[in-house]
């Protein structure tokens, strides 16, 4: 309520009205703070599921040691630039003063919420253990995936790839979004299989919810 002529600045106070005939008044920026705060709350909640990529990365070049007897583990015809540009980037050049290489790992995958594949990694990887832990993932076993994907995408039939309920798992409906899921999987592992240095890479599955 106001007292006649007051002026009201509607782009800061907001009216709710409630059942017993009174109002509320509320900034508008504490109103959009927090929503966005609670939007940002429900979005990163819920099943996030990555697939890494590993590589190992040589160091010496052995064939150069043995090509010419003058050169050492430190020499910079000895060590391959592949390796000095990782190591130099990652700003540890000092740190890696040893003959071995280094690993370099990166996420080539990454779900939201498709509990379906997220099942078939704990069924077929995690050997049932649920526990958001990571998984060495063979070549095989990435094969069989996407198998399993093309199958129950033709066949039209879930129970290949059955939902899994869990907290803010996602929906556990057969609709379009679940084949949705199921192609994009397809499409994802397809991807990594036309790589000219797949044999080249190990796989590690991982989810957080």
């Amino acid at each position: 309520q106001q007292a006649a002529g007051a002026k009201c600045d509607l782009r800061h106070i907001v009216i709710f009205p409630t059942k017993f005939a009174a109002c509320r008044f509320l900034n508008v920026s504490t109103l959009r703070y927090n929503c966005c705060v609670s939007q940002r709350k429900e979005i990163a909640m819920g099943l996030d599921m990555y697939l890494h990529a590993k590589k190992y990365v040589e160091k010496i070049n052995w064939q150069a040691l043995q090509d010419n007897s003058d050169l050492s583990y430190d020499s910079p015809e000895a060590v391959f630039s592949k390796w000095n540009e990782i190591v130099e980037v990652a700003d540890m050049k000092d740190i890696a003063t040893d003959i071995y290489g280094v690993n370099v790992e990166v996420t080539c995958a990454y779900w939201r919420k498709s509990n379906m594949i997220h099942k078939w990694f704990v069924d077929n990887v995690q050997g049932g253990e649920d526990n958001c832990g990571e998984y060495y993932v063979s070549h095989d076993k990435l094969r069989e995936l996407r198998e399993t994907c093309r199958q129950a995408l033709f066949a039209k039939d879930p129970s290949l790839l059955p939902p899994q309920a869990g907290f803010f798992f996602g929906s556990y409906d057969i609709d379009e979004w679940y084949w949705r899921d199921i192609k994009e999987t397809i499409k994802k592992l397809d991807r990594l299989f036309k790589l000219s240095d797949f044999d080249k890479l190990s796989f590690y599955y991982s989810s957080s919810w």
